[in-house]
């Protein structure tokens, strides 16, 4: 009996430090003395609590703090102007990968064009060349 007593105290203590005073441990633990020890901090936290409200309450009208209905219509407009940048950024993209493409074509056929002129100026010596040298290896 004396062990369920100290258990009783020492939760009515932890209740009392750390003002975890319920509905539960008011009817556990016999009401009346955790509820006056309690009750003075519990009416200023509330009184601080109802304080807080009102300032949260003005500040959001003074401030205009945006309501679910604005703060969507921001998403929105976010996402539109994010949607406008990423279109911008693939029409360059695909500028730029056809300029490339043009360049890549230009110094190809530039190229070709070098080939042919040698091989116009110099196939008949080419190829007699490669004619002696597989006769000779045989």
């Amino acid at each position: 009996m004396r062990r369920v007593l100290e258990k009783k105290q020492e939760m009515l203590y932890y209740i009392s430090k750390y003002k975890l005073l319920t509905l539960d441990s008011f009817n556990q633990f016999g009401g009346i003395y955790t509820v006056e020890k309690n009750k003075d901090s519990f009416v200023t936290s509330q009184d601080h609590a109802r304080e807080i409200f009102a300032n949260a309450q003005s500040n959001q009208m003074r401030f205009g703090v945006a309501t679910t209905a604005e703060i969507e219509q921001i998403r929105r407009e976010y996402i539109e102007r994010a949607q406008r940048r990423i279109d911008i950024y693939r029409e360059n993209e695909q500028e730029h990968l056809e300029t490339m493409m043009r360049e890549i074509d230009e110094q190809r056929s530039e190229k070709l064009r070098r080939i042919k002129v040698a091989y116009d100026s110099n196939g008949i010596q080419w190829i007699d060349e490669i004619f002696k040298s597989i006769i000779s290896a045989d």
